[in-house]
């Protein structure tokens, strides 16, 4: 005899499984919890002389995912292959136990006055990033389809420099950055939308990458008829 359990009718030998009708069919859906970051934040400056001085910056900074990779297709994980099967593309479905992602930033610089107008400045900073948003592709029988995840990391790292005048009739400020910009993807989405690749990630110039930016600002207070005027100007190279 069947037993009946509200509208559906179990034989009483039937296995009950948690698979959705597919030979190798899996669930990787996991519950959420709660989750905690530290951020550590410190910096120095030490006085090497009367006109010269050196400063230091460390931090530790976290960003939590966009909403859309936590909650993109979740509402149709209960009935998983009508999703898979309404998708044309493969399903992309968001993950609620992402974590943030990380950025470890050092800066450092080294600030000289020369006379009583002129200064400059000479800095280096790196910038660390991982457990950045990606997807992670996954097959369930017959079905393909891919999961928000932590994943992509990346480096920045660049070079500053910068001289200025105060105190004459035009004061002067340059400023030139020269820097690089590296990572495994250019931006979270751009996981999705790639075709599953079976083979190790690795660094590349980003499509965002600026090299040279340079810029160049004069202001003067000392304009007849007590005119206050600026002038700046920007050269960046690639797409800014």
């Amino acid at each position: 005899l069947d037993n009946t359990e509200g509208d559906q009718i179990r034989q009483p030998e039937e296995e009950v499984t948690d698979d959705f009708g597919e030979s190798m069919s899996i669930v990787i859906f996991e519950d959420s919890d709660w989750f905690s970051k530290i951020s550590p934040r410190f910096g120095f400056s030490h006085v090497i002389t009367d006109q010269s001085t050196f400063t230091f910056n460390y931090g530790v900074y976290h960003q939590t995912p966009i909403y859309q990779n936590i909650y993109l297709n979740t509402s149709s994980q209960e009935d998983p292959e009508k999703l898979f099967s309404e998708t044309e593309a493969g399903a992309a479905i968001g993950n609620a136990t992402m974590t943030a992602g990380r950025t470890q930033s050092y800066e450092f610089a080294f600030n000289v006055q020369v006379g009583r107008h002129w200064a400059y400045s000479i800095g280096g900073w790196v910038k660390k990033m991982d457990q950045l948003s990606t997807a992670k592709t996954y097959r369930s029988g017959v079905y393909e389809y891919k999961v928000s995840s932590n994943g992509d990391y990346g480096t920045a790292k660049g070079i500053d420099l910068m001289i200025e005048n105060k105190g004459l009739a035009v004061n002067t400020t340059i400023q030139y950055t020269y820097s690089q910009a590296m990572g495994n993807g250019e931006y979270d989405q751009d996981a999705f939308d790639e075709p599953w690749v079976d083979a190790p990630s690795q660094q590349f110039l980003m499509p965002y990458d600026r090299p040279h930016d340079l810029s160049l600002t004069l202001y003067s207070t000392k304009i007849p008829y007590d005119i206050t005027a600026s002038l700046t100007a920007m050269y960046q190279s690639v797409v800014p």
